[in-house]
């Protein structure tokens, strides 16, 4: 198929439109500094966050805030929702799967077939917006639509800052919305169990968590919004972000701590070291708030090896908070 030469930038008139609904500062800044961002090139935008976290709501938000900007300017929107593999993929794992959901969701070589890279410097300036119909489980080939040589590529979906395509983004915003509120969205949205410990959840909820602990999308994300209430989300650092809490942390003295399955809901220190060596010490606390952060169990990267770890009955924070080193506002940030 012959495709239409690469379309010329320009700048979509300012249309009358009702200003998005609810957390208009944030977005309205958001809108701001992305219709400002490398005018002179298309700019791939990314909006990720859990189930439930308001993606769609808050991109289609955000794409209407950048066309109505001081200088407008043209958004292409794409929601990875519309690149799932097929059913067969999808559930090739079990469809209780969290690895699953976690892994073979979306055809990701289709998505960059159909959007990325079509619309990168030297691609035909074409894209097709969608590649699979979840209802009928058909791969779409749709016709290939312009865009903008100055275009904001908006793309909102899950696992966006998964190493595949972290690089791929020029801009990205994760929603922070903790499970008990995302999963009680998806309630009313598509009839799941509320409770996100539910048996049923831990395909989705489980396979989010594999996420957190192998991406860490706040940190790797531009700007982190919290979206607990969609009428006034706030913008907050990485390391406040509820999913950052359940993802790999580094503390003082250089010690990695991450999630793992090595125990159930297991306390672990250190049998030797821990009195005599500060960064131990640092370990030892860290370990602790892994542990009461719904966490199997902690995994260590380097320093103290696991081998030399001894298994502890679990115990409540304000126990733990009495053993923590610092000063009481320390042990409570850490808690």
């Amino acid at each position: 198929m012959t495709l239409p030469r690469e379309p010329a930038a320009h700048c979509e008139p300012v249309r009358a439109q009702a200003a998005p609904a609810g957390g208009t500062g944030v977005l309205q800044a958001l809108a701001a500094r992305l219709a400002a961002l490398h005018p002179d090139r298309r700019l791939f935008t990314a909006v990720d966050g859990v189930d439930g976290s308001g993606k769609t709501t808050f991109a289609d938000a955000l794409a209407a805030g950048i066309r109505a900007a001081a200088i407008p300017r043209p958004v292409v929107r794409v929601s990875l929702d519309d690149f799932h593999h097929r059913r067969d993929l999808r559930y090739r794992r079990g469809r209780g799967s969290a690895a699953g959901f976690r892994h073979d969701s979306y055809n990701l070589d289709q998505f960059r077939a159909y959007v990325l890279s079509p619309l990168r410097p030297g691609g035909c300036g074409h894209y097709r917006p969608a590649g699979h119909n979840l209802d009928t489980d058909a791969v779409l080939s749709p016709p290939w639509q312009p865009a903008a040589a100055n275009a904001v590529v908006l793309v909102d979906g899950l696992f966006l800052h998964r190493d595949e395509l972290a690089a791929d983004w020029d801009f990205s915003i994760f929603l922070d919305v903790p499970f008990p509120v995302s999963a009680a969205r998806m309630a009313l949205r598509d009839g799941t169990p509320a409770d996100p410990e539910h048996p049923d959840m831990h395909r989705y909820v489980g396979g989010q968590r594999l996420y957190f602990g192998d991406s860490d999308p706040a940190a790797r994300a531009t700007v982190v919004v919290e979206n607990t209430d969609p009428e006034d989300p706030r913008v907050i650092p990485a390391a406040a972000a509820s999913c950052f809490r359940t993802s790999a942390r580094r503390y003082p003295g250089g010690t990695v701590v991450g999630r793992c399955s090595v125990a159930e809901n297991t306390l672990w220190k250190h049998c030797s070291l821990l009195q005599r060596c500060y960064t131990c010490c640092d370990l030892y606390a860290a370990l602790q708030y892994c542990a009461f952060r719904s966490c199997s169990g902690p995994v260590i990267r380097g320093g103290c090896k696991p081998e030399r770890m001894q298994p502890l009955p679990k115990i409540c924070c304000a126990a733990t908070a009495q053993h923590l080193p610092g000063p009481p506002a320390q042990r409570e940030e850490l808690l």
